[in-house]
């Protein structure tokens, strides 16, 4: 069985990192580990069925690595994988989609934040 996955956006009508994915541009996505929960975590190999904020079936992916890593230290790969046009961006983006969400629990965003990290793949559509 294929367990299903959604990449949040702005609003349900986001679907900006689904359309990245379907282009082949986005291949990594990243989490704080503070937020990353025991069923998050996805074995090498594994196909996610990659589900829209409206909840439709959009495509499929592999999970091809998964590593914990520091905020401050991601690398090209991990910026090109997010869409990013360099580290600046990077931090920017995810400053504004983490940082506030943090602060409510507590948690300061900054470049010791422990991340995880997962490179992906889209795969041809199984049916």
């Amino acid at each position: 069985m294929v367990k299903k996955t959604q990449f949040w956006g702005e609003n349900e009508d986001d679907d900006r990192l689904v359309v990245q994915i379907l282009e082949g541009r986005k291949t990594a996505t990243c989490t704080p580990k503070m937020w990353w929960r025991p069923e998050d975590r996805h074995p090498l190999g594994t196909l996610l069925a990659v589900h829209d904020l409206r909840d439709r079936y959009r495509c499929t992916i592999r999970i091809n690595e998964v590593y914990e890593t520091r905020f401050g230290d991601v690398d090209e790969r991990v910026i090109r994988g997010e869409c990013c046009r360099d580290r600046e961006h990077f931090e920017a983006e995810h400053l504004r989609a983490w940082a506030a969400p943090m602060a409510r629990e507590g948690v300061t965003l900054d470049a010791d934040t422990p991340i995880v990290v997962e490179h992906f793949e889209l795969v041809p559509d199984p049916t």
